[in-house]
């Protein structure tokens, strides 16, 4: 398994772990968390760690609210990955922002 974490800001981190054979992803979490009022939060996940779903998906996470699971159409696991990783680096402020509006 292939870990590693990206830094966008002191308050804000991607945490990316992917196992890959062949140049091809067999399983992945990308998962964006957020430092706020001094703690680490989750603010939304792209996975595939749910054996028992079987489907890759996200979880949206909120401030008071339970998390939203939306399931994803695409099941190329390397066309989602990398459009996992760059959704949340390019939106991460938009995601923020939603968790702590959408309570």
């Amino acid at each position: 398994m292939t870990k590693f974490v990206l830094t966008i800001t002191t308050a804000d981190k991607i945490h990316v772990s992917f196992l890959q054979r062949k140049n091809k992803i067999l399983k992945f979490s990308v998962h964006y968390a957020a430092l706020i009022n001094k703690r680490w939060v989750s603010i939304i996940r792209y996975d595939t760690a749910h054996i028992f779903w079987k489907l890759p998906h996200k979880h949206l996470f909120y401030t008071k609210k339970k998390p939203v699971i939306i399931f994803e159409k695409e099941q190329n696991y390397n066309i989602l990955f990398t459009k996992a990783y760059e959704d949340i680096k390019k939106n991460y402020r938009k995601y923020k922002d939603n968790y702590l509006t959408n309570k």
